[in-house]
């Protein structure tokens, strides 16, 4: 039997765009939610419904701002999107109405989830 070697792959310089939509509040919210069902949370391998209210808002951004960018990566509440020279990168209003839909997808669905939502995190 042989082992299988990976091959570095040499790091290159490109130009482009860097597109990254973070959370604010993310690990706050989450930490409230655990101490709000520390109780329920999880019973039955059921997954609170904030978590999916999170994946949600993340589902927006991502479909708002790929294309015109190529989604990278997404790591916990934060989504990588680039546009590097050769693709067509969004440039003046254009480049300026990719953030501006990602936000205003985020609201909606923020500001629908709190209509919606049955439960309310005590203040802190």
């Amino acid at each position: 039997m042989t082992s299988a070697s990976l091959s570095p792959i040499a790091p290159r310089a490109v130009r482009g765009l860097l597109f990254l939509a973070d959370i604010g509040g993310y690990t706050a919210f989450l930490g409230s939610v655990s101490d709000a069902h520390r109780d329920d949370a999880f019973d039955d391998g059921t997954v609170p419904d904030a978590y999916a209210l999170v994946w949600s808002l993340l589902d927006g951004i991502v479909a708002r701002a790929v294309p015109p960018f190529t989604l990278s990566k997404l790591e916990g509440d934060a989504v990588f999107a680039d546009a590097i020279d050769g693709d067509v990168i969004p440039r003046g209003d254009a480049f300026l109405t990719c953030p501006q839909e990602c936000y205003a997808d985020f609201h909606g669905r923020l500001t629908s989830a709190g209509e919606i939502w049955s439960c309310r995190l005590p203040s802190r």
